[in-house]
């Protein structure tokens, strides 16, 4: 709730090195910003992180995970579980 507006701009990239077959290390970084028509003052925001990915099923592409990221403002550990990451 921090970043709001009308518009908003975003860009990721993602890159993961297979380590095993099951386990996948990744690195992170994005940035975005949130604007209101015609407002000169949206300032970017950027973060960069890193995490680990395990195939738990791999039939079923089910994966579990723990991302590292790090803004200039806060930090924070995500635990991931499921199909879509």
């Amino acid at each position: 709730m921090r970043y709001q507006g009308d518009h908003v701009a975003v860009g990721e990239a993602q890159v993961g090195y297979n380590v095993t077959p099951r386990w996948q290390v990744i690195g992170f970084t994005g940035g975005g910003t949130a604007f209101d028509h015609g407002d000169r003052s949206a300032t970017w925001n950027h973060t960069v992180g890193v995490g680990f990915r395990h195939t738990v099923a791999r039939q079923l592409g089910i994966k579990w995970g723990v991302d590292f990221a790090r803004s200039k403002r806060d930090t924070t550990i995500q635990i991931k579980f499921g199909t879509a990451f």
